[in-house]
Formats: structure tokens, sequence, C-alpha cells
């Protein structure tokens, strides 16, 4: 057998878009050889890497959906994403980036709560904030001007998936009774801190604002007064994002004439 033969025979069968039998009569004549029975072994193995990818970044949204339907559902749901979408990255985990996506086209024909790929998002963003590379210019974090870190990225939400999480993850929530996230509009931040730990939070309007300001380097003081904060209030909040890593800098004593 030629070599594209061979891969054109095997890819299917590994990929998870065709049954043992199948490829092993194709590449073997048969299905129960020796030959046969190694290739079940790969195909597992490859199987088990679609699982671990999708498992070890979506945590959080697998439990919420065997929660919901059962563990079948899941493994169901893996292997058609799979189908759609195979395997296509070195890294392992980077091939569950079109899962939220996905998820959200899949909802209605498989009855998905409209969250789970809200969940599913927030996952892959706190997976790519965590393995986001490290800026030379977050290196010196009180040096320089006023600015954001950058691994900072913002992504809306129609519910409130980060108080849910709170309240599920609790050491006291009853597994046979958790509730469902909230619906209301948020904007999730993700940053990682001054320690270099994933973190996010929702973010408030006079925090939006700043940042806000500083991406489009207008002065600090249009942020407070678009939602009618304080001086106060404005430089407490800069304050307290400086202390969680998500500016970066020093706050100049005063602003430069916005004319």
């Amino acid at each position: 057998m030629k070599l594209d033969d061979f891969f054109a025979a095997i890819a299917p069968y590994l990929e998870g878009r065709q049954g043992h039998a199948e490829a092993a009569r194709k590449l073997f004549g048969e299905e129960d050889s020796a030959d046969a029975q190694r290739l079940a072994l790969y195909g597992r193995f490859c199987r088990g890497h679609r699982f671990n990818a999708l498992a070890s970044t979506f945590s959080e949204t697998r439990a919420a959906l065997i929660r919901h339907a059962g563990e079948e559902i899941w493994d169901g749901l893996v292997e058609a994403y799979f189908r759609a979408h195979p395997m296509h990255h070195v890294e392992l985990n980077e091939n569950g980036s079109a899962l939220p996506a996905y998820l959200m086209a899949q909802a209605s024909s498989r009855a998905l709560p409209a969250w789970l790929s809200e969940l599913a998002d927030l996952e892959w963003w706190s997976f790519r904030t965590r393995v986001a590379p490290d800026d030379p210019r977050d290196a010196s974090p009180d040096a320089g001007p006023l600015r954001l870190a950058a691994t900072v990225e913002l992504r809306p939400y129609a519910h409130d998936l980060p108080s849910w999480l709170s309240l599920i993850n609790d050491d006291e929530a009853d597994p046979d009774d958790l509730p469902v996230p909230d619906a209301r509009p948020i904007v999730v931040l993700f940053w990682r801190d001054r320690d270099l730990d994933t973190r996010n939070a929702e973010a408030n309007s006079l925090e939006l604002n700043i940042l806000h300001a500083l991406s489009e380097q207008r002065p600090l003081d249009w942020a407070a007064e678009r939602v009618g904060a304080s001086a106060q209030d404005l430089e407490e909040t800069i304050a307290d994002l400086l202390g969680a890593g998500i500016l970066l800098g020093t706050r100049p004593l005063a602003h430069p004439d916005s004319n």
C-alpha cells in the first residue's frame, strides 16, 4: 500500500470519523488480525487524547453538562465536535478552540442550556490567559506609564458565571441541588496577577471606562465623568487595578491638557 493510501485509510479512524472494523478491513483486509488488534490500541490512544484535550481545559463545562444530561451526552458531544473540528494543533489543549462556538451552534438541536457555551468560552479564555506569552513590557510592573497588562482580556456574557462558579464550588454546596447561572449581562475581565496566577472577575462600569480611557489614551477623568464617579472613587479604583496587576506603571500626578 502506498503511503498516501495508508494515511487516507487510517486517518478517519484515528480522528474518530470511522469505526475500527471498517478501517481494519481497508488496511488489512480483515477485522480480527494481530495488526487489526494493534490498530485498536492506537485508536484508543487517539480517543483518549480527544477527550483529554477538552476535559483538561473545559472541566466545569464537562461537569455541568454531565449534571444536566449525563456522561453519555458528553461523550457523544466530544466525538461529534472532533468530527466537525479534527485535531489540528500539536499543543493538545489548543484543539478545543472551537468548542464554545460549537456548543452555541448545537444548543437548540441538543437541548443544551443557553449558558453552556458561555461557560466554555470563560474556561477557554482562562486557559488562553494562563498560557499567554510574557510581554517584556510587563517585566517591570511598577515602572513606566500607566497601562494595561499584556494579558488583560474582556469578554461579554449574558449570565453571571463568576458568581455561579463560586457558588457551585463552595464546599457546602449541595451537589444534588445546584442552581443555574443568573441571566444578567456582564463583562468579565481576565488577567494574570502579579504572582502570575490566572484570574477573572466581573468588571464594573468605572473599571471598564478606565480601561477604555487608557486604550484610547484619554485623560482618566474622562472615565469618571462618563459614569458619574467621584475623584476619590477614580483614585481608589485605579489603586485596586494596580494592586491586582490589571494595570501596570505609575499614575501621572497631573493629566496632560486634553486639547
